[in-house]
């Protein structure tokens, strides 16, 4: 299941335009995979942002957050079992 994750996460990252990194990782914050700038530190804050998010609403609701800034942009999407975010490029 990682490596299909992993290609399908390389696959985003390099035929995305303005797509810089993507991230997936388990409920407990764990990087299953990540592809393009993407660091540790960053791939860290995301997993605990995707936690806070999920707590501001009902349970058995799926959040999907988008954080904005000048040039950067992170959107996250929790499933079931794990948290996608796709790191892109303001425009």
């Amino acid at each position: 299941m990682e490596q299909e994750l992993q290609d399908q996460i390389k696959a985003l990252v390099a035929n995305e335009p303005g797509v810089l990194g993507a991230v997936c990782f388990n409920k407990q914050g764990l990087v299953l995979c990540k592809e393009g700038s993407v660091t540790d530190s960053l791939a860290y804050n995301i997993s605990l942002l995707a936690k806070h998010s999920a707590s501001l609403e009902d349970a058995g609701t799926v959040p999907v957050t988008c954080i904005e800034f000048s040039t950067l942009k992170i959107v996250m999407k929790q499933t079931e079992k794990v948290v996608f975010a796709i790191i892109s490029e303001c425009v």
